[in-house]
């Protein structure tokens, strides 16, 4: 019986423990149910998951646009940046320029008030020398000299209104120191003088006929002092070495004519004029009192030497005459009427007859100016510059073209088909860059 008891009551011990085990592990699943019953959302949870989800989807969309629109813009000033340091660049590359060229215009203007000081001297000097030249024929050919006597007169009263006329241009065209008239009274002028040696020549033929010196014509052509002065010592050494040998005739108004061995004669006037004739009578000198010197050569050129002035001019058999300044300035006169004028500085300038000018610098630089006043400038980086009464405009090497309008109005064409208007102000009026791009972010939302 005991031993029964003992089983029963460790049977029972043992299913109590069975259930309390098995309890437990019920509670124990029961529990995690509970708790991942709470972690999963409710109905009211899932919508308001739902919202949220589609409202994060919508700026991250609208986020996305921004970033776009942010990019354009960005982009768009750094264009806008990039395109106002170019032009920046190029206003300061044209400020140094126009600065380049203001000096050199106000050298070139300085340079032409002494060129023009210069010539006022050696028209004057032009216009005296032919009484000079002539002082002692006086006695002899009155008839002859009284026209000349009143030429002067006129060419000083049209070359002082050329003057006139040349101190008005100055600031409008600096290079131009020589006009149409000038050349017209320096024709005239040459003519007087070449008067004068022609009536020496007269004298001469009349007094000495039995020298049968052929008689020339020489034209009105004129210079170079240093072979002319070289002629006349070797001459003038010859005379003083044979002294005794050398024929003489003095004539009753004072003049003196020696006849050197080699036929060549000298004839010296009363005032100090002395003339050189070479023995085939083609190569003559005259070196007057006042230090002119006037030489013709066999080709017939001719070239005239102002001491005072220190300037020469030569005439060629074909019509070209040629200028040269104490400045190293050389002026050309054509037949045609076109004129070369080559600067100090190697600068030349040509004046048509049409009115037109050209002008090339020294740097490549070519300026045209036309007969209504529009003026052409062609840089060496290949820029070019047009001015108009209407606009100034400038082409640049990439295609770019800037115009400025008299309005104050900039209008800008690129290379790109891109074009910017400002107005008077500088305000922007008209960008398709930014119209694409706005046009392309309305496109894009």
């Amino acid at each position: 019986m005991k031993r029964k008891t003992l089983t029963l009551d460790k049977t029972s011990t043992l299913l109590a423990k069975i259930d309390s085990h098995k309890h437990w592990r019920d509670k124990r699943v029961f529990e995690q149910y509970q708790k991942a019953s709470r972690a999963l959302p409710d109905k009211k949870e899932r919508e308001e998951i739902t919202s949220l989800k589609s409202k994060i989807n919508e700026l991250q969309e609208d986020l996305k646009l921004r970033e776009s629109r942010w990019s354009a813009a960005a982009t768009r000033y750094k264009d806008r940046i990039n395109n106002l340091e170019k032009e920046n660049r190029e206003m300061r590359e044209e400020v140094k320029l126009l600065e380049k060229q203001n000096l050199d215009l106000q050298r070139k203007e300085q340079q032409k008030i002494r060129e023009l000081q210069q010539f006022k001297a050696f028209e004057k000097r032009k216009l005296k020398k032919p009484e000079a030249g002539t002082t002692d024929l006086h006695n002899e050919m009155p008839t002859k000299r009284s026209p000349a006597t009143h030429v002067p007169q006129n060419i000083e009263q049209k070359l002082n209104e050329i003057t006139l006329n040349e101190d008005e241009k100055i600031y409008s065209a600096p290079k131009n120191v020589s006009s149409p008239e000038t050349k017209t009274a320096l024709e005239h002028a040459g003519t007087i003088e070449m008067r004068g040696i022609e009536k020496i020549d007269e004298d001469d033929s009349a007094e000495n006929k039995r020298d049968k010196t052929r008689e020339y014509s020489p034209p009105t052509k004129q210079v170079s002092s240093s072979r002319s002065v070289r002629f006349k010592d070797d001459a003038h050494e010859e005379e003083e070495k044979r002294p005794e040998t050398l024929p003489k005739q003095l004539h009753s108004d004072g003049k003196r004519e020696t006849i050197n061995p080699n036929g060549s004669r000298v004839v010296t006037f009363t005032n100090g004029t002395r003339k050189e004739i070479s023995a085939d009578g083609l190569s003559v000198v005259v070196t007057f009192f006042n230090g002119d010197v006037k030489q013709i050569f066999p080709d017939e050129r001719v070239e005239y030497y102002y001491a005072e002035v220190q300037t020469t001019h030569t005439t060629y058999p074909d019509g070209l005459e040629v200028l040269r300044f104490p400045s190293n300035q050389i002026e050309k006169h054509y037949p045609d009427g076109t004129k070369e004028i080559i600067f100090p500085d190697q600068t030349v300038k040509y004046l048509y007859t049409s009115g037109a000018e050209e002008c090339v610098f020294t740097d490549g630089t070519v300026e045209r100016i036309s007969v209504d006043g529009g003026r052409i400038v062609e840089f060496p980086n290949g820029q070019r510059e047009t001015h108009t009464k209407l606009f100034k405009k400038r082409e640049y090497p990439d295609g770019t073209v800037k115009t400025v309008y008299t309005d104050g109005r900039q209008e800008t064409r690129y290379a790109s088909g891109r074009l910017r208007v400002k107005d008077g102000e500088g305000r922007l009026l008209v960008d398709t860059a930014e119209q694409n791009i706005q046009a392309q972010q309305g496109l894009a939302s």
